[in-house]
């Protein structure tokens, strides 16, 4: 029974891979992208207009600081943190200007990895890159997220929805041509209808409850991923494959990059799990590598970095708060527009964190004008001292 049991599961989480629909929402500031493959989601993007810093953006970088002995520079492109590049081919001194482009997003405390654009791609962008006239900062964006996933999914994609109504310039825009996938759009709130909501929300809990009992235990720390599976009634050998199999889907939807090491339930011949889970992970279009098993029996795999996890996008990277302040910010304006459009309000007060309110005045001001703009109101922002970073109320 347990064996039959095995299979099925791992059947429909093979399923997971082929995406036929894609959900995008626009809001202000920000665009959030649901892949689907009928209602399972496989993956989620948030893109906010501020986030300039992904993977594929080409920067012009000046030489801020020389590390001999490592051979790291670190360079200044116009961010909070200094870029770090490693082990450059040529000599490069204090001051000098150069392009580079990311390879692996800022996070945590640490600045972007960048490499040196060569000659023959930069001289594809000499344009922009005279333009900036040796400016530092971004001088091309990266492939936008909608613009990625219908490249990576056009042989099975299927349905495109999109939401609101008045968005179809904004995608026509990001696009720069008409897909060949017809485009529904709506004024529902798509991602609350399918259950996106939902599954970001378990998605930023550690513990996976799998089929027949089993737990799959995600911990995320700044070197690596640790990976403990509970067998729970299970034997370990079927608690092991539905665990890595519904591993190779977690780490997808949960954007999860770098070293991950996978605490397997002894048992004989676990190197069969190394076999599977290279199989699964043919799928993701991320590149990831499974090396095979420690000395005591640990699976390693490494998942390419190239863009931050679901985790360090929406929860804050310090100990007081769950969710991060900027991402309750865009929530809330998405929830005025919503409820604005559809009470046909004159007025709207938010009330929240002051942590919440000062990035609305300031660092997500621009988000709030566009919010204004689609609503014909003001929103008045209003401090309440008592209430969680995450807790809100919005008046009509």
């Amino acid at each position: 029974m347990q064996r039959n049991l095995c299979w099925v599961v791992l059947l429909a989480e093979n399923l997971l891979s082929l995406v036929n629909t894609l959900l995008i929402d626009f809001s202000p500031g920000e665009v959030r992208v649901a892949a689907l493959s009928d209602q399972k989601i496989i993956e989620f993007y948030h893109h906010n207009y501020s986030n300039i810093a992904t993977v594929g953006a080409i920067f012009c970088a000046r030489v801020t600081h020389l590390v001999s002995r490592s051979r790291l520079i670190f360079l200044d492109i116009g961010l909070e943190y200094p870029a770090i590049l490693s082990q450059p081919k040529k000599a490069l001194d204090i001051g000098q200007r150069i392009f580079v482009r990311i390879v692996q997003p800022a996070r945590l405390d640490k600045g972007a990895k960048v490499v040196i654009v060569p000659d023959q791609e930069l001289q594809r962008h000499l344009g922009a890159a005279e333009a900036v006239k040796g400016t530092i900062g971004c001088i091309v964006k990266a492939e936008h997220p909608i613009n990625m996933c219908i490249r990576l999914y056009e042989d099975t994609l299927e349905n495109i929805i999109c939401s609101p109504l008045s968005s179809q310039k904004s995608l026509e825009s990001i696009l720069g041509y008409e897909p060949k996938i017809p485009v529904k759009y709506t004024n529902s709130e798509i991602f609350r209808e399918h259950g996106i909501d939902d599954v970001i929300e378990e998605s930023l809990e550690p513990v996976v409850t799998l089929a027949g009992g089993a737990r799959l235990i995600l911990e995320n720390t700044s070197a690596f991923t640790a990976v403990d599976i509970d067998s729970g009634p299970l034997s370990p050998v079927i608690a092991n494959e539905i665990a890595v199999s519904a591993l190779a889907d977690e780490i997808r939807r949960r954007a999860i990059g770098g070293g991950i090491i996978v605490d397997l339930i002894p048992c004989r011949d676990r190197g069969k799990y190394v076999t599977q889970l290279r199989e699964l992970v043919t799928k993701d279009p991320v590149p990831t590598r499974v090396s095979g098993l420690t000395p005591e029996g640990r699976l390693e795999l490494n998942r390419r970095r190239v863009r931050r996890s679901l985790q360090e996008e929406l929860l804050n990277e310090g100990p007081q708060y769950d969710r991060c302040p900027r991402s309750v910010g865009f929530e809330i304006l998405r929830r005025c527009v919503r409820l604005g459009l559809v009470e046909q309000s004159l007025n709207i007060q938010v009330s929240a964190h002051p942590i919440v309110v000062n990035l609305l005045k300031n660092i997500l001001k621009a988000a709030v004008l566009e919010a204004e703009s689609i609503l014909k109101v003001s929103i008045r922002l209003q401090e309440s001292k008592n209430s969680k970073v995450d807790s809100y109320d919005i008046l009509l």
